[in-house]
Order: C-alpha cells, then structure tokens, then sequence
C-alpha cells in the first residue's frame, strides 16, 4: 500500500444464529526511511573516482563534494564518477531524493587522491623500455635514485621532483605543455 490513510469497512457474514455487524476501521500507513549505501574510492591524481551508490525508495540521488564545488560529479544507474579532483581527500555527500513512500536518506563517502609518486621501482608502471610515457596524467612526482635512464617525455605532464637524485639520466621532451619542476 502506499503511504496515506485508508478507511477500511468490516462486514461480518453472520450465520443464521447471529445478526450482520459492521465498522469502519481506519489505517495509517506511514513512510519508511530510504536505503543509501555509498562506498569509499581511492584513485590517482589525474584519474576519475568512480564511487559505487546503492538507493532503495529514491527516484534519483544528489551529489555534492563537501568544500569542492568545481568538481565534476556525473550520475550513473549504479554510482556516481568525479573528476577534476586535486590531490587531497574529500568528503562526498550522497542524498536519497525520495519516492512518494520513503523519507530521504543521506550517506557520506571518503575519496582520496593521491599523488602519482615514479620511484625507480615502478618506473615500468609509468614508462616503457624505451623510456616513453605511457600513461596520462597530469603529474608525475619522482622521488628516489635513477640511474641509466633515458626520458622521452611525448605528453603534456608536469614533472616534480622531491628528493630524487639522477644520475646518467637524459630527459627528451616531445611535447608542448610539459613543466620541470625541482628536478
């Protein structure tokens, strides 16, 4: 039944030793809370956070980025995506906009960003054998030692060190809208 009041009349079928009797009798059916479940997302900096939503007697769901309002929030049928996103952590603010039956319903996710640190470690996860670029991000932060490398650097990035230290290292640069930065 959907939410309201209703008015219910109650007739009895007597039998032959009994009269007919009859009332009315009112119900109340009263709204239920909504379900909301957001998850948590961790993602890189430069990458989209896609955070998994989960509504139960909502017609649609807002989002709003606690402090952030210049991030892009897009909706999908199971989740929200954000982008745009600095490095840094965020609170995500998820509401239930409810149906006719249900009380709205709020939920908080974490998202953190974080930074995209190369080290000499993962050096392959960032660039291939022939020292080329092979993802694309806005920032690469290197930190650690390098040796024998050769850079082709063929996309617009800002390159950061903190704490690196190269040695017999070459940095080619292919590409326009590419920053040194302390290295």
């Amino acid at each position: 039944m959907n939410t309201g009041s209703y008015i219910l009349n109650v007739v009895t079928v007597p039998d032959a030793n009994h009269e007919a009797a009859e009332a009315n009798v009112t119900i109340v059916v009263n709204k239920v809370d909504s379900t909301l479940t957001v998850s948590d997302a961790v993602v890189r900096y430069g990458e989209t956070a896609v955070v998994p939503v989960s509504a139960q007697g909502a017609d649609s769901i807002n989002a709003t980025l606690l402090g952030y309002p210049d991030a892009v929030i897009n909706y999908l049928s199971d989740g929200i995506t954000i982008s745009g996103l600095a490095a840094g952590n965020y609170t995500l603010k998820v509401t239930a906009v409810p149906d006719a039956n249900h009380n709205a319903a709020e939920a908080t996710a974490n998202i953190a960003v974080n930074r995209v640190i190369v080290t000499n470690d993962n050096f392959n996860e960032y660039f291939n054998e022939n020292g080329e670029l092979i993802q694309d991000l806005p920032e690469l932060i290197f930190t650690g030692e390098f040796a024998d490398k050769h850079f082709n650097i063929n996309k617009p990035v800002n390159l950061v060190g903190e704490g690196e230290e190269f040695t017999n290292v070459q940095f080619t640069v292919r590409s326009d809208n590419v920053s040194i930065i302390n290295m």
